[in-house]
């Protein structure tokens, strides 16, 4: 399943979580405004898809109470 939803979050931030992270893949980002990226998520299913904006800690706790 893929969601296209807007992250806050540095340059570095991004970077980092693009190349590696254990919930979800990230298909692509782009930097909209100060600090706030569109980025297309690959992430098991779910019931629904994810939408809104979102910080890195807060995406990586959704995806993650799914699994449990």
């Amino acid at each position: 399943m893929e969601s296209d939803i807007k992250i806050k979050a540095t340059i570095e931030e991004m970077n980092d979580f693009f190349d590696e992270n254990s919930v979800c893949s990230v298909r692509y980002f782009k930097l909209k405004s100060n600090g706030t990226f569109e980025a297309r998520i690959r992430h098991a299913e779910r019931k629904h898809y994810l939408s809104g904006r979102y910080t890195i800690p807060q995406i990586i706790a959704e995806l993650q109470s799914d699994v449990k």
